[in-house]
């Protein structure tokens, strides 16, 4: 990902990204996603369940980079780091440590620049330290909690008023109407028949 690229260029990056790779993702871990989704929804305006205030800040530091605000929301007002909280204290747990490390390897990195925490450093500065580290998985697991939080069904958490959906152009629908495609004409028929 170029770090360079302007808000625009990344939303569509990051939507062909979305496309092409979270739906099989997804298709494997559903059960959990929706489950920390719900919880999220559950828990949106409470305190945090795992994540410490400095923690939130510098993740929403770290999504708002992904996905930055302009003339719409950011990956924080959409909801990203309280889906995020609600994850890693369920089925990404496990990554829990990792990210806590890479928060505070961003503030070491912050404070050797002159500055004190990475979340409070101004957005241009923000973006050159994620640079030296976007191939490390700690950027790729904030980076996919990021989509799946501004992805998500917004009845689970995340995608606040669907403003991820928008963004994308995604259309949502309570249910698809049959026929889907000239494939199933056929079958509808057959059903017919018998």
């Amino acid at each position: 990902m170029d770090m360079t690229d302007s808000g625009g260029s990344r939303r569509a990056f990051l939507k062909n990204t979305a496309l092409a790779s979270g739906g099989a993702w997804l298709g494997l871990q559903m059960s959990d996603v929706l489950a920390a989704g719900a919880a999220a929804a559950a828990h949106d305006g409470e305190h945090w369940q795992v994540l410490s205030a400095a923690e939130v800040a510098g993740l929403g530091a770290v999504a708002d980079q992904v996905f930055p605000p302009s003339d719409t929301p950011g990956a924080v007002d959409i909801g990203a780091v309280r889906f995020m909280d609600v994850a890693l204290g369920g089925f990404m747990a496990g990554a829990l440590p990792m990210l806590q490390a890479g928060l505070a390897d961003l503030d070491q990195r912050a404070q050797a620049g002159g500055g004190t925490a990475f979340a409070a450093l101004p957005f241009e500065e923000q973006t050159s330290i994620l640079r030296d580290i976007e191939t490390t998985a700690f950027f790729g697991n904030v980076r996919f909690l990021t989509l799946c939080g501004l992805f998500a069904l917004p009845a689970h958490g995340g995608n606040r008023d669907r403003t991820g959906w928008d963004a994308i152009g995604f259309e949502s629908r309570h249910a698809w109407v049959p026929p889907f495609g000239a494939y199933d004409a056929a079958a509808g028929d057959e059903a017919h028949d018998g």
